[in-house]
């Protein structure tokens, strides 16, 4: 029984992670066109207002939550925090702004101030550069 739900499970996350790339790959870049990464942007932002975290282990846990994947934190300075997105990196050519967005967004709360996020995409994973002053 406990494989028979596994297998369910399973099934639903990968028809759910369709839809989710359908959305993100096809619907949104044809909707938003050329300015999709600055509304992405703009859009995660406004759902880490939504939803405030208040560390980078809270962050990540939405991170899994959401489908975004997988965050490692690789280094935070006095000015700066450099995490590693590791999920759809290669599987999901799509912008990454809303996320980049998102993380700006819970920094400017964290630490009460503005923040940016810098994103450097490579082949197997992805940066998030996050600036604060």
């Amino acid at each position: 029984m406990k494989k028979v739900v596994m297998e369910m499970e399973e099934e639903t996350n990968k028809s759910t992670a369709f839809g989710y790339e359908l959305l993100r790959k096809n619907v949104l870049p044809d909707i938003l066109g050329s300015d999709e990464h600055a509304i992405l942007y703009w859009a995660g932002k406004q759902l880490a207002r939504r939803y405030p975290c208040s560390s980078p282990a809270e962050v990540a846990d939405f991170f899994r939550d959401a489908g975004w994947g997988e965050i490692e934190w690789k280094k935070e300075r006095k000015k700066d925090a450099i995490a590693e997105l590791s999920y759809y990196a290669k599987e999901a050519p799509y912008t990454k702004a809303l996320e980049g967005g998102f993380l700006a967004e819970q920094w400017s709360q964290m630490k009460n101030t503005y923040a940016e996020t810098y994103i450097e995409e490579k082949q197997k994973s992805i940066t998030m550069h996050i600036k604060w002053e």
